[in-house]
């Protein structure tokens, strides 16, 4: 259960910083203002908002639990995560490598996070690595993949 929230953090690791990759400086920027955005939506707790931010048939493939394909089933967590009273303390990351190839972008790098919930007051600290590709939307980008893993078993 407690994987579920790392969706968020994984998913909003974008902040600026220079990248090894053929990306050009305005996409690369783009990417970091996408990613800060995420980042404050996650930490408001607005699951609603941060939907925005998938392609409607996204995939998400996280440790411990089944994957995740659809803003639909992407729903779900965020709601078990608003019932258990989730609360984002940090989100924090760093893309190591991002390149574009075919019209989508490639990214990957590492995140670190700090939450805690109702049942676990105590705040906990959660780490890891993460691949994305991002879909062109207009004059944006969506994630339409997310693979992420925890550097260190949580239980």
């Amino acid at each position: 259960m407690k994987t579920l929230f790392i969706i968020i953090a994984v998913t909003s690791v974008l902040l600026a910083s220079e990248l090894e990759g053929n990306l050009s400086k305005e996409t690369s920027d783009k990417l970091d203002k996408i990613g800060q955005a995420m980042e404050q939506t996650g930490l408001s707790e607005d699951y609603d908002e941060m939907l925005r931010f998938y392609t409607d048939d996204v995939l998400i493939m996280a440790d411990f639990q089944e994957p995740i394909r659809g803003k639909k089933e992407l729903k779900a967590p965020y709601k078990t995560e608003n019932k258990i009273g989730l609360k984002y303390h940090s989100i924090n990351g760093t893309p190591e490598k991002r390149w574009e190839s075919n019209g989508l972008i490639y990214d990957y790098g590492s995140f670190g996070m700090i939450v805690s919930s109702k049942t676990d007051k105590k705040p906990d600290g959660y780490y890891g690595s993460y691949f994305q590709i991002w879909e062109p939307s207009g004059s944006s980008y969506k994630l339409k993949y997310v693979i992420w893993n925890l550097d260190h078993n949580p239980f």
